[in-house]
């Protein structure tokens, strides 16, 4: 099974046996030509597949492929957010040529906040998402990862790249950023915290 964000909206790349408890438009053994119509004209939806990795394969031709890697960084009960482009985020970004995604985790949190001495304790989820640039569609998928830090430092927002603040968030306060972030990132922190929005 597949999930992939499109303008904030999940659609869900499955077979008839995956469980999928959100309400969403279910469409099923759509020829695969149609995907893209489907997905750039909903609000979100559950598209079934006999063969799903064949449909999956189908669509990513349709974009041009780009890889990230970010991290979820902790501090006993804190985790870091930045503040890019008008919403509370995760420190994330693409991975260099001939850099593994740990290590590309690990340089983007370094760079976007400042930080040091980072461990990476454990990967937690790969997300999908879809965006434009310049009229080019353009997928990608994040590697994401469990961060933690020996003690507490000062932040250092990396203003170049648009991040206006880098700021640690008790685990209990954590719920009024949610409510101005994106869907994927909502994900990444329930699997990473267990925290809902």
């Amino acid at each position: 099974m597949y999930k992939v964000f499109i303008n904030n909206y999940p659609f869900f790349f499955a077979s008839k046996k995956d469980k999928i408890k959100e309400n969403l438009p279910v469409f099923e053994n759509k020829p695969f030509n149609r995907i893209t119509d489907i997905v750039f004209s909903s609000a979100g939806a559950v598209l079934l597949f006999d063969d799903v990795e064949k449909a999956w394969q189908y669509f990513l031709k349709n974009f041009r492929f780009v890889e990230a890697a970010g991290g979820v960084v902790t501090f006993k009960d804190e985790v870091l957010l930045i503040f890019r482009n008008g919403k509370w985020d995760l420190p994330k970004g693409k991975i260099d040529k001939g850099e593994s995604p740990e290590e590309a985790a690990i340089r983007e949190i370094e760079e976007e906040c400042g930080l040091k001495s980072l461990n990476i304790e454990d990967k937690i989820t790969e997300t999908f998402h879809v965006y434009e640039i310049k009229q080019e569609l353009f997928l990608k998928k994040t590697h994401w990862f469990k961060v933690s830090v020996k003690e507490k430092q000062e932040t250092v927002p990396q203003v170049e790249e648009g991040i206006e603040k880098a700021v640690w968030v008790s685990k209990k306060d954590l719920n009024q950023y949610l409510n101005n972030t994106y869907e994927s990132i909502k994900d990444v922190l329930k699997a990473a915290l267990g925290v809902e929005a």
